[in-house]
């Protein structure tokens, strides 16, 4: 049987590791890739999926430097090719003030006919992966 993919993606070299530390438990059963940016993990999903592997979870930070975890795992779903891959939103800003949009985010991140229209305030998604 082969290998699942699990692509983890963060700016803070701490939280890539802490995320590596836990997942080695399950090393003999997946392949593991950890990304600092957006960015490299776009080159990453591009070169799993060119490879014809399969990819199972994208594990992706809300804050980050170059793209915000949202906007990238909205495009993400947008790509036909990386459609069916499930998402987990990592986050340190779980507020009160947060928390009514987290029915939001979970139907644009599950339902990928959703509208690009629906986030506010989000960024002109046309590039993807």
């Amino acid at each position: 049987m082969e290998r699942l993919n699990i692509v983890c993606i963060d700016d803070q070299e701490n939280v890539l590791y802490t995320l590596q530390r836990d997942l080695t438990l399950f090393q003999s059963d997946l392949n593991l890739s950890f990304c600092g940016s957006a960015s490299e993990a776009c080159q990453v999903l591009e070169e799993l999926e060119s490879a014809g592997r399969y990819i199972a979870i994208v594990i992706c930070d809300h804050i980050m430097p170059d793209q915000n975890g949202i906007d990238f795992l909205i495009e993400l779903k947008e790509d036909e090719r990386f459609s069916k891959i499930k998402t987990i939103l990592l986050t340190g800003l779980a507020t009160h003030q947060g928390l009514p949009y987290a029915p939001l985010i979970r139907h644009i991140l599950t339902d990928t006919s959703k509208s690009p229209g629906m986030v506010k305030n989000s960024s002109t998604r046309s590039r993807h992966c």
